[in-house]
């Protein structure tokens, strides 16, 4: 045979083979060429069908996306940039450090406009020019005199900028940043940028706040300066002593408002000026002055020329100028008070530095969720799972379809003649053929067909059973799919607000929408207003009121005519600084930025928004009072002369030229040692001097704003009692007034003080209104995601049945017929089996064996149709069917190992949890573990315990009024020097009483407003994270309360150096009254060659001397006296109150009417502080000692009350999923190897066979036979 008729003999087998391929014979096989002819065509379709399904299916499969959860360990900084790039939605990297200093974060630089860098505000230029300062015969507004205190002031004011910058950074440093979470570059620099802008607002609002508080106390108290610019004393030979003039500019009188100003000049011998210095201003004070003056004329050379031309035209001037050409966000006619409103700060320069805070958070992983591909092995064993579904549904389906659709044209006229047969005849035909089809369907054939009724029953019973385990199976798997849940991720893009809370109120537990702006000013966010007391409105306060009062004349200093113009003028000046320190607060405020990622819900946002109210209304309450309460103590402790006298007298001795201080009583309480000293004010009759009338409510004290502060406006509310007021004022005119509306709602009596209402910043209501729609507005989510629950999709639900019904058929198959086979067993055998029962286990054994080893050795699972008797395709099909088993139990293993030990990811909720079962938790799932709190917003009491102990001085005997009061009955020979420790002592210990007691009271003041301030947490922090944040929280507050303590007092410290502000004990000038002249005059006083003209820190050390030659008899060792008490005090130490023997000595030189007993301080107690730290370097940590913070873990989780917890943790698969799996992939697998298996063996053998073949060309038909012997010896080989 040529290779041509071998290959068209190959062609037309293959023909043949797929011409005749029946993959539904019928059993026994028919000849009936209709029926085979209907076979081969369900074999096709089924073909067609089948490939069809499963490249569909492997396509679906393959090109289907899930989502994976990643991890990359210990990621770089290019790593975590790429990832970001990448998976920016679903990246988490959870830090290992979550708290990070504010250092590590940016670094912030600036640039100080440059007239405080300038030449002009130099040691050596203001040297240069002190002489003409000095010089008595300039007029006090003559700029030649002025000169060097203006620019020593504006020296100051830098400094003080500069100081306050610095320290305000330092604090800002050491704040941490708490990030559990690494942040986007973006949403990094984003907060950076409003880390910033909110330190910047906050240091320039409480410097401005508190330079406005004390330049409006310093007006109130109308306080003398060393230069007379507001006022000066006059003598006057009367009881009176010296009266007091105020100074007038223009129409502007200093005694009404602290603003009025001059242009600086050059002033001829007869006060005319001479040349007006562009840009220079003198004022009632030289901080008013100043804060008025641009220096215009110091940027042009010929102003300069021309007016240093008045000093010395020989002298050169050898200065540079101000720069006009600069760079600068400034016009030159830009006004102190103008730079001082930017903190005189050119440029702010702010780096953040991502790179440190990604190095200092070492995120030790990071997470993304990716869209993906299934892999390989998941599209195997899915394909495999539906394919025995699908075969078997398919051999079901299509046979059915094919028979009915090819019916004969017998059975359609046998249908007509059906039609004309009466219903009943045909019902009860087609009911036998139904009842005959039912009784004898048989899924269980033997091959060939047996036809022993045992057996035919025995396979009839098993289609039953097998029908009705299939349908229930079918019933319960769909039922089971249909309702199971699944949760679902869903996203609506671009949602208005209406859609967000219909999501909230349907998903508020998975709704998630990212903002799209996540910095969102305040402003946005809420709505704040406020209400002041009804005084702060009223007619007591407007100018017609003051100006009215200003036409009375009076008897006294402290008579109710004189006071009642400055009581109801500093009302209204409190008024106006309550209302102005609110309005800025609000300002500030309002310019902070509120960075949230997402849109937070409703209730959420209001926890949030009154969180932040609260914090804003107590820090503008608490920051206000403590710059008041500084100025207060710091202008008692220099006991700052008024120009009121009303702390001091100054009584004109006749004949000499000596100035002696009185200090002054009230109710047998003296100024010298309180500032609170008050009485009621009285009206004195000027014929006799007695007291004719007090007015009700109204105080006369040490200071107006003391006063102020302890009266009332009662009689205001009543028209009587102001008629009678009225009455005694002696106005040449009368006036219309309103009174005070005593049945307005207050939450005021109409007997509080000032003082009380003060507290309250005057405030009657404060109204807050959340925004949420405008902070939705400005968030702006670009998406809402959310998960929902919900049934399994038709298309899900039915590749599931169709996945298992493979497995369930084939698994139904094999152990029905056994199970009934097992049931039904014969009587004979029964019997049998009875009889053998007795046998040995040996003869059992004999028995049954052979049997076992003949089934084993003849199982055919591949059998022909119809059963082949030829030996060598029994031998195929028994090799294919050991292969398939070998295959299936290996496939099967290896399918029950996988499934059983993968591991999967579930969710578990564990309601209202303990904080024993919290923790138990948090130990075994701290990655996955959320517990949302149902209490958002928790007061930072309940979060720690806050416990302080000061300095050992604190609670000494040498800040009791005992020893104060034994000082002061030192005092009692009149011959003591000014400056004796007999004299100052008791300032000097006042001074430090007050500290502590000022101390103290700013940090319970400090604690309570933390305490009342709320920490935001949305679900239960960890132990370790809680103890983290609450330390740095505890940090921060320690920290800013210091800062803070320490810049309203060095703001007092230097505004009152700037003033020149004179002490009535004459420590920085000495009160002259010159020969030819009855103005008093003001000598500056100098210590150790250090002038207080120039700087306030001047001392020397203090002493105990001789009244009449003024020799020191005995210096206080660590002790200094110097231009002002609280200046010399916190140069000082103690040192000396520690030992027993500098103490005792110093007593004895005391010599006091006085006894008391003092205890030395303990030289040996536990203290951080050495017994020679200055009293500066202990109140540069607030005179503590000691801080404490003890976290309250269990009442934060107590107060979060989790409604639950939910974790997700890794696991095997359960036995259901295992048995569902098994079954879903035996059909498939069954099939496949079905496939597979027998034409593998066959392919094999018949390779092998023709490969060992003999050439047929060469052998006689007689050895035909011996050549098939030698096949079947290799076969068995082979097998």
């Amino acid at each position: 045979m040529t290779n041509f008729e071998s290959h068209s003999n190959r062609q037309q087998k293959l023909r043949k083979w797929i011409r005749d391929l029946n993959f539904f014979p019928s059993i026994p096989p028919t000849t009936d060429p209709y029926q085979l002819k209907t076979q081969r065509i369900s074999t096709r379709l089924f073909i067609v069908t089948f490939i069809s399904s499963l490249v569909i299916l492997l396509l679906y499969t393959s090109l289907a996306t899930v989502t994976e959860v990643a991890t990359v360990p210990t990621p770089t900084l290019d790593q975590y940039n790429d990832l970001y790039d990448k998976y920016s939605e679903t990246l988490s990297c959870p830090c290992s450090q979550i708290s990070i200093p504010n250092k590590q974060l940016m670094t912030i630089n600036y640039t100080l406009h440059q007239v405080c860098s300038s030449s002009f505000i130099s040691n050596d230029w203001i040297d240069q020019y002190e002489q003409f300062s000095l010089n008595s015969q300039y007029f006090f507004f003559d700029f030649r005199y002025m000169i060097t205190f203006t620019f020593e002031s504006l020296a100051t004011l830098c400094k003080l900028i500069r100081q306050t910058i610095s320290s305000g950074l330092t604090r800002f440093y050491t704040g941490q940043y708490v990030t559990t979470d690494v942040t986007s570059m973006k949403v990094f620099e984003t907060q950076m940028t409003v880390l910033f802008d909110q330190f910047k607002s906050s240091l320039v609002a409480r410097f401005l706040s508190s330079l406005h508080i004390i330049r409006n106390i310093t007006q109130a108290n109308f306080l003398v300066t060393t230069l007379p610019l507001n006022g000066y004393l006059v003598a006057s030979y009367s009881d009176m002593g010296y009266a007091t003039y105020t100074m007038h500019i223009g129409a502007c009188a200093c005694a009404e408002q602290a603003t009025c100003t001059i242009p600086a000049a050059i002033v001829g011998t007869y006060a005319q000026p001479l040349y007006f210095i562009d840009g220079v201003s003198i004022g009632c004070y030289m901080l008013e002055g100043l804060l008025q003056s641009s220096f215009k004329c110091f940027y042009d050379q010929a102003c300069v020329q021309q007016v240093f031309t008045y000093f010395n035209p020989d002298y050169p001037i050898n200065i540079t100028l101000l720069n006009a050409s600069a760079v600068s966000r400034f016009p030159i006619n830009t006004t102190i008070g103008e730079l001082l409103n930017e903190f005189m700060v050119e440029r702010w320069t702010v780096l953040p530095e991502f790179a440190n805070y990604f190095n200092e958070c070492r995120p030790e992983k990071c997470t993304y969720i990716e869209k993906t591909k299934h892999n390989l092995i998941y599209i195997i064993t899915t394909v495999i799972g539906l394919v025995g579904g699908l075969a078997t549904a398919l051999k079901l389906i299509i046979p059915v379809a094919v028979k009915l659709v090819r019916r004969k044209k017998t059975q359609k006229n046998a249908r007509k003649d059906h039609t004309r047969e009466a219903i009943r005849v045909l019902f009860k035909k087609y009911a036998r053929k139904s009842l005959h089809f039912i009784w004898h369907l048989n899924f269980f054939p033997s091959i060939p067909p047996t036809t022993d009724p045992y057996q035919l029953k025995t396979q009839r019973i098993s289609t039953r059973l097998f029908i009705v385990t299939f349908i229930s199976s079918l019933v319960v798997l769909l039922l089971y799919t249909s309702l199971a849940t699944v949760t679902e991720v869903a996203t609506v893009p671009t949602p208005t607000l209406d859609q967000y809370n219909d999501l909230y109120d349907k998903y508020s537990e998975t709704l998630s929408c990212p903002c799209s702006q996540i910095s969102v000013s305040n402003e946005r966010l809420m709505n704040v207003s406020y209400t002041i007391h009804q005084i702060c409105s009223s007619s007591f306060v407007s100018p017609l009121w003051i100006e009215y009062l200003h036409e009375v004349s009076a008897q006294s200093n402290w008579d109710t005519q004189y006071i009642s113009t400055f009581t109801f003028q500093t009302l209204a000046s409190l008024c106006e600084l309550a209302s102005a320190t609110i309005a800025n607060s609000i300002v500030e405020f309002y310019n902070n930025q509120y960075v949230a990622a997402e849109v937070g819900t409703f209730k959420q946002f209001q926890a949030q928004t009154a969180n932040l109210f609260d914090e804003f209304r107590l820090s503008t309450i608490a920051d206000f009072l403590t710059s008041l309460r500084v100025i207060q103590d710091t202008t008692q402790s220099n006991f700052w002369l008024s120009l009121f006298q009303s702390n001091a007298r100054l009584p004109f001795l006749n004949g000499t030229s000596d100035i002696i201080l009185i200090p002054t009583g009230y109710g047998g309480c003296s100024c010298i040692q309180q500032s609170s000293c008050s009485a009621p004010a009285p009206v004195i009759s000027y014929t006799d001097g007695s007291i004719i009338y007090v007015a009700p409510g109204i105080y006369a004290g040490c200071y107006m704003l003391e006063a102020l502060l302890q009266s009332n406006f009662q009689c205001f509310y009543d028209q009587a009692c102001i008629r009678e007021f009225l009455t005694y004022l002696y106005s040449d005119y009368p006036i219309n007034i309103t009174l005070l509306n005593a049945s307005a709602v207050s939450r005021f009596p109409i007997n509080s003080t000032v003082g009380q209402l003060l507290d309250e910043l005057m405030v009657e209501q404060w109204i807050m209104l959340p925004e949420f729609a405008n902070y939705f507005n400005e968030c702006r989510p670009e998406k809402c995601t959310y998960i929902e629950k919900t049934r399994h999709a038709p298309i899900y639900i039915i590749t599931t049945v169709i996945s298992l019904v493979g497995g369930l058929v084939t698994a139904l198959k094999l152990i029905v017929p056994f199970v009934v086979k097992l049931v039904r067993r014969r009587k004979t055998q029964t019997s049998t089996e009875r009889g053998t029962s007795g046998c040995s286990i040996r003869v059992l054994y004999s028995d049954y064996m052979p049997k076992l080893l003949w089934f084993i050795w003849h199982l055919n699972v591949f059998p022909s149709i119809p059963p082949t008797t030829d030996p060598y395709q029994l031998k195929t099909q028994r090799i294919s069917t050991r292969l398939f088993i070998v295959t299936f139990i290996s496939s099967l293993v290896i399918l029950l190992l996988y499934t059983s030990l993968a591991t999967v990811t579930e969710v578990a909720t564990v309601p209202t949890p303990t904080l024993d079962q919290y923790n138990d938790l948090y130990d075994k799932y701290s990655g996955t573990l959320s517990c949302p709190c149902s209490q958002i917003s928790i007061p930072n009491k309940q979060l720690m315990t806050i416990n302080y102990t000061l300095h050992q001085v604190c609670s000494s005997s040498f800040v009791f009024n005992q020893w104060i009061d034994y000082l002061l009955y030192s005092r009692e020979d009149d011959f003591l020097y000014r400056l004796d420790f007999r004299v100052i002592g008791t300032h000097i210990f006042q001074t430090l009483a007050s500290l502590c007691e000022l101390v103290n009271e700013t940090i319970v003041n400090s604690v309570t407003e933390f305490y009342n301030n709320k920490y935001a947490t949305m679900e239960v922090a960890s132990f370790d994270v809680f103890q983290k944040q609450t330390d740095t929280l505890f940090d921060q507050f320690r920290l800013s309360t210091i800062a803070d303590f320490l810049s309203s007092l060095r703001i007092v410290r230097d505004t009152s150096q700037i003033n020149g502000l004179l002490s009535a004990l004459e420590t920085n000038g000495v009160l002259q009254l010159p020969a030819d002249g009855q103005m008093v005059t003001v000598e500056f006083v100098s210590y150790n060659g250090c002038r207080c003209v120039n700087s306030p820190e001047c001392v020397e050390p203090v002493s105990i001397n001789n009244g009449i030659t003024a020799d020191p008899i005995f210096v206080v060792p660590g002790m200094f006296r110097g231009c002002q008490i609280i200046e010399a005090l916190l140069q000082s130490n103690l040192a000396c109150f520690y030992d027993e023997f500098c103490l005792k000595e110093l007593m004895l030189h005391i010599n006091s009417s006085l006894s008391v007993n003092v205890t030395r301080m303990n030289a040996s107690a536990v203290s951080r502080f050495a017994v020679n730290n200055t009293v500066g370097e202990l109140l540069d940590e607030l005179l503590a000692e000691d801080w404490t913070m003890v976290p309250e873990f269990a009442n934060y989780f107590n107060e979060c009350r989790p409604v639950e917890c939910t974790y997700s943790h890794e696991t095997r698969n359960d036995f259901i999923y295992i048995v569902t799996a098994l079954i879903g992939t035996i059909g498939g697998l069954i099939t496949a190897l079905k496939l597979i298996i027998p034409t593998l063996v066959h392919l094999i053998r018949y390779i092998y066979k023709k490969r060992t073949q003999i050439n047929p060309q060469s052998v006689s038909v007689a050895n035909k036979g011996q050549n098939h012997l030698q096949d079947i010896e290799v076969a068995d080989v082979f097998y």
